[in-house]
Formats: structure tokens, C-alpha cells, sequence
């Protein structure tokens, strides 16, 4: 069996304390794996979400995505009603998650009045540490998930034995490097360098 194909793809990472046992007792991922069947996605309609709409986001591409693109909405409403002009383009870094504080960086004068401007704006700058937060979470998800993949499909022992020692040395080396740039076309996001799809 090819272990490592059962990768798809691919911090504050989640992977629940898990309860599934292999023959020997050893735990498994199973339970954090589970956790991704139960996603909760509010209903489409307008790019902003309500704080409740927020606070039952779990972790995946496609609530990054939504995320991301409520973060987009209000960070182009507020330099609107700023009359600071989206281009050229700029990137957002969360220096300091504990705090939030967002910090700017481009090839443009009006730099720190943007910085300003977004850190001066809770919900602005929560947004865009929310979609920093949800998507730092999003590699160990997903291979909790290829994880309990990889254990049915085992055959014996043996083979789980392998599948769980593969995934146990993974999960210890799973990085979330995000990367946000705002510019005339909008919000561009990437995590560990693959684009994530704002909702549309």
C-alpha cells in the first residue's frame, strides 16, 4: 500500500485527542479526522458573515475561502470610505497573533495610513487574524482526515502499524505559512503557496 498517497495535497493547528487504537494500543488521528464531517457552513448569500456565522467556521479551504472573502469585503468598504485607492497592491501580515495587529507592507506612500486604518477597526483587523487562524488549522485537518483514510485501508496490522507511524512523524512537520495581498482585483490568499478560492 502506498502510504503516501493518501495524502490530498498539501499555527495554531487542531487534531483532537484521538480515541481509535491499533492492535498494540497505540492512538490514533481518527477523532481529530472526524471532526471535519461535522463542518457547518452558513448558508450562501452576501460575502459578510455574523459573528455567530464566524464562530461555527471549521477548518477547511472553503470556509478559509469564505473567510477570506468577508475579510476582502470590508477591507475595500473601508478604504472606499477612506478614499485610499486599492492599487498597487499590498500584503497583510499579522505580526503579532496574540494581539492581532495587522502590519502593511508595499511599494506605496500610504502605507502606514493603511496600517493604521485597519488596526484601528476591530472587526476589520479580527477578520483578517480570522482568516490567518482558520487556515493555520487547515494541514493538520487534512491529514487527520487522509489518516483515517489510510487505516481502513489497511489490510492487518502491519500495515496500520505503518499507516499510524507515518502520520504520527507527519503531523510533527506540518507547517501553515499564509500569504494575503490586497490589491485592485481584491484579496489573493495562499496557504503553504497553493491559492485559496475566495467564495464567490
Amino acid at each position: 500500500m502506498q502510504i503516501g498517497s493518501q495524502i490530498p495535497g498539501s499555527t495554531r493547528g487542531i487534531a483532537g485527542s484521538a480515541q481509535a487504537k491499533t492492535a498494540t494500543g497505540h492512538d490514533s488521528f481518527a477523532a481529530a479526522a472526524a471532526t471535519t464531517r461535522h463542518d457547518r457552513t452558513p448558508a450562501s448569500g452576501s460575502k459578510l458573515l455574523s459573528e455567530q456565522e464566524q464562530a461555527v467556521l471549521l477548518p477547511s479551504r472553503e470556509n478559509v475561502g469564505r473567510m477570506a472573502a468577508h475579510a476582502q469585503a470590508l477591507l475595500r468598504q473601508k478604504l472606499e470610505q477612506a478614499g485610499i485607492s486599492a492599487s498597487p497592491a499590498f500584503e497583510l501580515l499579522e505580526s503579532d497573533p496574540n494581539t492581532g495587529y495587522i502590519s502593511v507592507r508595499g511599494e506605496r506612500p500610504d502605507v502606514a495610513a493603511i496600517e493604521a486604518l485597519i488596526n484601528g477597526d476591530d472587526k476589520l483587523s479580527l477578520a483578517i487574524h480570522n482568516v490567518n487562524a482558520l487556515a493555520s488549522h487547515v494541514p493538520q485537518l487534512e491529514a487527520a482526515a487522509a489518516y483515517t483514510q489510510a487505516w481502513y485501508a489497511a489490510q492487518n496490522d502491519s500495515e496500520r502499524m505503518a499507516v499510524f507511524d507515518y502520520y504520527r512523524a507527519l503531523m510533527t512537520s506540518l507547517r501553515s505559512d499564509t500569504h494575503m495581498q490586497f490589491g485592485p482585483q481584491g484579496m489573493a490568499f495562499s496557504l503553504n503557496g497553493e491559492a485559496i478560492a475566495l467564495a464567490a
